[in-house]
C-alpha cells in the first residue's frame, strides 16, 4: 500500500485507486487541514481493509454505503469507543479537548459522541 500526498481539487480529499496486481494507492490532498487528512487516509484505508476496491467511476456518490462504512471504520480507527469511553470516565468530557486529545475535527468528535451515545455521558 502506498499513501502519498497529491493535488485534488478542493471538492476532493481522497481517492483510493487498487490495481490489478491488488495494490492499493491512497492520495490524499495536501491542503486540507491535517486533521481532515488523518480522517481522509482513515476513510480511504477503510475501503481497502472493507474490501471496496472494486472499479468505481470517479466523482461516485459521496453517501454509499461503502462510504458510510469506510466513515465509520476511520471514526473507530481514530477515536476508538474503548479509549473514549474511559477518557470521558476519567473526566475528559469536553468535545475540544477530546477532538485535540484524538486528533480530529471537533465535527468528527460530535458526530463520534452522537452515533455511539455517548453525548449523555458528557458534562454540561
Amino acid at each position: 500500500m502506498h499513501i502519498m500526498e497529491r493535488d485534488f481539487a478542493k471538492d476532493v480529499s481522497g481517492v483510493t485507486l487498487t490495481d490489478e496486481f491488488g495494490e492499493s494507492f491512497i492520495g490524499y490532498r495536501g491542503e486540507d487541514h491535517v486533521h481532515r487528512q488523518r480522517f481522509t487516509v482513515a476513510h480511504e484505508l477503510g475501503h481497502v481493509i472493507l474490501g471496496h476496491t472494486h472499479p468505481r467511476s470517479y466523482g461516485e456518490v459521496k453517501k454509499s454505503d461503502s462510504c458510510l462504512e469506510a466513515n465509520e471504520f476511520a471514526a473507530e480507527l481514530l477515536m476508538p469507543l474503548g479509549f473514549l469511553k474511559a477518557d470521558i470516565n476519567a473526566g475528559i468530557s469536553d468535545p475540544r479537548k477530546l477532538s485535540g486529545r484524538y486528533g480530529v475535527s471537533e465535527e468528527a468528535m460530535w458526530i463520534k459522541l452522537k452515533n455511539s451515545g455517548l453525548i449523555g455521558k458528557l458534562v454540561q
